[in-house]
């Protein structure tokens, strides 16, 4: 089954545009963990679309932002793959009650404001990333 390459690249950007406006309204509502999940969300949503423009095909049902980068082909230092696993944790922390607790307890308005500052760099680079090769 043949895909369209470019509206699909769209739809994962829009997707991670409207992910990060979330996370940004959620922070200012004091709504930290939740936060942290929809920036998780963003940095998945524009890897996917660059997944797409690299291999022309659907990206992979997960979400594992070091292999999500892995099948973009972007190399990756020790460094940001450690960030990427930090930052894939709030999604599984975001969903599971038994997790949740202790990560409620872990987002206070300065590690938020930290780890959210990390995922719009990388956000902003992503989406270089992805202008740079149309």
């Amino acid at each position: 089954m043949s895909i369209n390459v470019s509206k699909l690249i769209s739809y994962w950007q829009n997707e991670a545009t409207r992910s990060w406006e979330i996370a940004i309204i959620l922070f200012e509502k004091k709504k930290y963990p939740e936060s942290l999940f929809f920036g998780h969300l963003t940095l998945e949503k524009i890897l996917k679309a660059l997944v797409v423009q690299n291999t022309k095909k659907q990206p992979d049902f997960i979400h594992a932002l070091p292999k999500l980068a892995q099948q973009t082909g972007l190399l990756l230092d020790k460094k940001q793959k450690e960030e990427f696993a930090i930052i894939t944790s709030f999604n599984q922390a975001g969903r599971y009650d038994i997790e949740k607790n202790n990560f409620r307890k872990n987002c206070t308005l300065e590690y938020t404001k930290k780890q959210l500052k990390k995922i719009e760099n990388y956000y902003l680079w992503l989406k270089k990333e992805l202008s740079q090769k149309k």
